[in-house]
């Protein structure tokens, strides 16, 4: 599968605006959401064609334009991409898909091929390695950038296990951001409290996924699953303990 990464600099890899607005951070934003505006109707289109053709639903969401803002500006960001504004953002406009085994996840993969195939959609980028080496906070998701061809918009897509997605949105994404703004001003009570969370965290998304691949459904992931299964308690009463924790903590 070529993509654009694979063809362009990723300074050239950009949202159809004008680049008379490049100057203009506010005409850009503007710009952007006149844009989404015009490519949320054909997502929804894509969203329906892969369920009837996958079995699998989608969730569309709009990224904020405070959140947007903050990552074009973001100081990590512009140091190893001093080149970044607002029309490389990517998840301006995006959707995430949960699935049960991998299986599930090729015949997404095959899905976006096909679209390709049938012109409807560009491959901006597509990313496993957030799959095979999660995060600190344990978690995974397989990536895809998509470049509708109607209008011409990036769009974002991830997915990942359902359960894992579920545990994101219950608690990873809270404790992801109440730390990362957090600099050198933290005390030695932030950084324990900071360290215990995401460490929650990252065993409820060990167990989320040594579990799944305990179904049977992954047998490839045997091996992975053993030693899982010796870093957490890999159960599902475990990971509603976990749960009952991290309630009582955030």
């Amino acid at each position: 599968m070529r993509t654009e990464e694979d063809q362009s600099r990723p300074e050239a890899i950009v949202n159809p605006i004008p680049l008379s607005l490049l100057g203009s951070p506010e005409g850009l934003l503007v710009a952007l959401h006149e844009l989404r505006e015009e490519s949320l109707p054909q997502l929804k289109e894509l969203t329906k064609r892969m369920e009837a053709g996958t079995g699998l639903r989608s969730e569309i969401n709009a990224k904020t334009r405070n959140s947007t803002e903050e990552k074009a500006n973001r100081p990590s960001t512009l140091k190893s991409k001093p080149w970044f504004t607002i029309a490389h953002i990517r998840d301006f406009l995006r959707f995430r898909t949960g699935f049960t085994s991998l299986d599930e996840a090729l015949t997404i993969l095959a899905f976006f091929t096909l679209e390709a195939d049938h012109g409807r959609l560009g491959i901006v980028k597509f990313e496993t390695a957030k799959f095979a080496r999660p995060n600190p906070y344990g978690w995974r998701m397989i990536a895809t950038d998509i470049r509708l061809a109607s209008t011409g918009m990036i769009v974002e897509h991830y997915m990942s296990y359902a359960d894992m997605i579920l545990a994101n949105g219950a608690m990873t994404h809270a404790v992801y951001e109440r730390w990362r703004p957090r600099g050198e001003d933290l005390t030695i009570a932030d950084r324990k409290r900071m360290v215990a969370e995401i460490g929650l965290c990252r065993t409820a998304n060990l167990t989320i996924f040594a579990e799944a691949a305990g179904r049977g459904d992954d047998p490839g992931l045997a091996d992975l699953l053993e030693m899982l299964r010796a870093e957490v308690a890999c159960s599902a009463e475990s990971f509603c303990r976990t749960m009952d924790r991290l309630k009582t903590q955030l």
